[in-house]
């Protein structure tokens, strides 16, 4: 039986009230989101055992989301990943962003969506939430309104839907991803005991293609062929033996998804991104996605300074990312398809992350 509860998660500094919707379905599997930030603050799925564990990082309290920056399950926006220099130029006047990691704008800025209240409405006949918000022209710098909707919903095969929604009331930029960090071994209960690192799941992408980037993980432009690298994850292979053949502190690159370079980040039919298993607990997440690509991030910058939930310290490849985007830096980089949203056009992208065991 399909249910959606809603209940209080707390209030603001000011006063304003943030809620949860829990879903759940026949299999125990759940999860849990708030209207802050828009944020999928756990997913609990069971594993082999019939054991259930939550599999995302994350906080016990709103609090801790208000004030910490780490992106924990967020929706980010309005641009996802990194833009060069907090710079861009559209139709001939430049915009200056926010620079919130060294030189470079990161995920919608400081006050991005993540740290924005979302107004949440449930749809009882498709068992859906709909969390909406307005980002007021010039909001973190970025030029015209900007409306957005994200749609979440959960079936019975354990597949968690997400359909993102935008329309500018005038020429503007928008990548919108979510950022939850995943570890299939689980996370409350058994995290601190046997679940360790993400460098014993195995994972596989269908990208024949990968952005490489500069020391500020900005992308070159260039967009090459995973062939004979340790980029290729086209068969299913161990996060951690790519990891030591990288020679790099880890994996923070976008993947260009299918054998052809699109010309813009359109809409389509959904594809299959790739997918993550965990053979200690059988866990398995199979992502599925309209978008042209995703960024595979290991926690390469976590080092137990952020405590979360249960007061676990989040460690160095303790989670992965799958960030399903348009190309990082595309503003900047003419090759990549287009992040431009012009007024009359909607954005509209959908991505599924279907959870086995």
């Amino acid at each position: 039986m399909m249910s959606v509860t809603k209940s209080r998660f707390g209030l603001l500094d000011d006063g304003r009230v943030v809620d949860l919707y829990t879903f759940k379905n026949e299999n125990g599997f759940s999860y849990t989101l708030s209207t802050y930030g828009a944020a999928l603050v756990s997913i609990s799925c069971p594993n082999k055992n019939n054991e259930i564990d939550d599999v995302a990082f994350g906080f016990d309290n709103l609090q801790e989301y208000a004030e910490n920056a780490a992106f924990f399950g967020v929706t980010v926006g309005r641009v996802a990943n990194r833009i060069a220099g907090g710079k861009f130029t559209l139709d001939g006047k430049e915009y200056q962003l926010a620079r919130n990691n060294g030189e470079n704008h990161l995920h919608g800025g400081p006050t991005g969506f993540h740290h924005r209240l979302w107004s949440g409405s449930y749809d009882e006949s498709s068992n859906s939430v709909t969390l909406t918000y307005v980002s007021a022209d010039g909001e973190e710098g970025y030029p015209g309104q900007l409306k957005v909707a994200v749609v979440f919903s959960l079936s019975t095969d354990n597949a968690i839907t997400i359909r993102y929604k935008a329309e500018a009331t005038h020429p503007t930029i928008v990548n919108l991803t979510n950022h939850s960090y995943f570890n299939l071994s689980g996370h409350v209960g058994r995290l601190d005991s046997s679940s360790g690192p993400i460098t014993g799941h195995l994972i596989q992408l269908n990208a024949e293609r990968y952005t490489p980037v500069n020391d500020q993980l900005i992308p070159t432009g260039e967009m090459l062929s995973v062939e004979g690298t340790p980029w290729d994850l086209r068969s299913l292979v161990s996060i951690g033996k790519r990891i030591k053949e990288t020679d790099t502190r880890g994996f923070d690159h976008n993947f260009c998804l299918g054998s052809d370079i699109p010309s813009q980040a359109t809409t389509g039919s959904l594809k299959e991104c790739g997918s993550v298993t965990d053979p200690k607990s059988g866990r398995k997440l199979e992502i599925h996605t309209t978008q042209p690509g995703v960024q595979f991030y290991t926690s390469n910058f976590l080092c137990g300074k952020i405590a979360g939930k249960g007061g676990y310290r989040y460690q160095k490849y303790g989670g992965f990312c799958l960030e399903t985007q348009n190309y990082p830096d595309a503003i900047n980089q003419p090759a990549f398809p287009t992040c431009v949203l012009l007024p009359g056009s909607q954005y509209d992208h959908v991505t599924t992350y279907k959870f086995s065991w």
